[in-house]
C-alpha cells in the first residue's frame, strides 16, 4: 500500500484499489488506521504536491458474494480492468496506458470453521494463479 503510493503517488488519481468480500471495508481502514502517522509524516516532509494524502491509502471494491446454504459452492466471474499505470510501466512505444484487463474468478471454498471463506483464480496474459485457503 505504501510503496505503491510512494512510487506513483503524483501520478495516481485514485487510492489503490482492493477487491474482496464482506468486510473488505473494514480491512481497509484497518491499514488506513495503522499506517496513519507514517501517511501523515511522508506529507508533511515532501508536502502535498509530492505525496497527496488523498491518494493514500486503499480504496475498497466489494465483491458481491450470493448466499448459500450449508457448503454449496459457487462461482462468480469479473473482468478488472487494470488501472492506468505511470509511463514508466507502460509497454515501450506506448503512448497511453493499458487497457487489458484481469478475469477473476472467486469461488467458495471449505475452510470449517470460517464461514463463509473464498478463493479467486486470477487469470492475465495466458498464466493462470489460484488462491484459495
Amino acid at each position: 500500500m505504501t510503496q505503491s503510493w510512494m512510487a506513483n503517488a503524483d501520478k495516481r488519481t485514485t487510492k489503490l484499489p482492493i477487491y474482496g468480500g464482506p468486510g473488505i471495508a473494514d480491512l481497509a481502514n484497518g491499514f488506513e488506521q495503522a499506517y496513519k502517522k507514517d501517511i501523515q509524516h511522508r506529507v508533511d516532509h515532501h508536502s502535498q504536491e509530492i505525496m497527496p494524502d488523498a491518494v493514500a491509502g486503499v480504496l475498497p471494491i466489494l465483491v458481491k458474494v450470493p448466499e448459500v446454504d450449508g457448503d454449496d459452492l459457487w462461482k462468480q466471474e469479473m473482468q478488472v480492468p487494470l488501472l492506468p499505470a505511470p509511463s514508466f510501466n507502460w509497454k515501450k512505444n506506448a503512448t497511453q496506458p493499458s487497457n487489458e484487463v484481469v478475469q477473476i474468478t472467486a469461488f467458495h471454498v471449505q475452510h470449517d470453521p470460517c464461514k463463509p471463506a473464498y478463493g479467486y483464480k486470477f487469470e492475465y496474459k495466458g498464466k493462470t494463479v489460484v488462491v484459495g485457503l
